[in-house]
This record gives C-alpha cells, sequence and structure tokens, in this order.
C-alpha cells in the first residue's frame, strides 16, 4: 500500500498514482482522476493497456492541476486554519 507521503510526492512531481481499492486515498484517487484504483497488479496491468492516449493525457491533466497546489502548501495552510478556527469555537 502506498503512503499518502509517497503519493502526494509522485502527485507533486506531475505523476499520476496507481493505488489499491482498500487504500484510505483510492476515493480521491479516482474522483479526482489523479490515477487508477486497482485490485490486484493484475488489473493494473490490464488497465494501463487498455488506456488510450488521450485518456493518459487527461491522468496527466488532471494531476498537473492538482501537483500545483500540493507544491504550494494549499492541503497544509488549509489544515492549519482548520485547526485554528476549531481552537477558537472551542
Amino acid at each position: 500500500m502506498m503512503s499518502s507521503l509517497k503519493e502526494s510526492t509522485y502527485l507533486a512531481a506531475g505523476l499520476p498514482v496507481i493505488v489499491r481499492d482498500e487504500n484510505p486515498s483510492a476515493k480521491r484517487i479516482h474522483d479526482n482522476g489523479l490515477g487508477l484504483v486497482v485490485s490486484s497488479l493484475d488489473e493494473a496491468v490490464a488497465q494501463i493497456d487498455r488506456m488510450s492516449e488521450d485518456e493518459y493525457e487527461q491522468l496527466l491533466a488532471n494531476v498537473n492541476r492538482f501537483d500545483v497546489l500540493i507544491r504550494n502548501g494549499y492541503f497544509t495552510k488549509h489544515a492549519l486554519v482548520e485547526a485554528v478556527l476549531k481552537a477558537y469555537q472551542a
């Protein structure tokens, strides 16, 4: 199973990822079109073999929109702001 640190490293580098369907981030990967969600290596190979060039280009475009957010710290900043707001609301 890919750790979220490695996953974000690959995404920040502009690379689509392949994760198992039981990975906690599988839904995010699928919903945002950031890579493949599979149940086995054989399924990963089959999906890659079936993938058209246009589908791969779409994956890259999706990752390119997402990698900017990772590299600019959007998710870290968002988590910190949420934590501060919750601390002040308590």
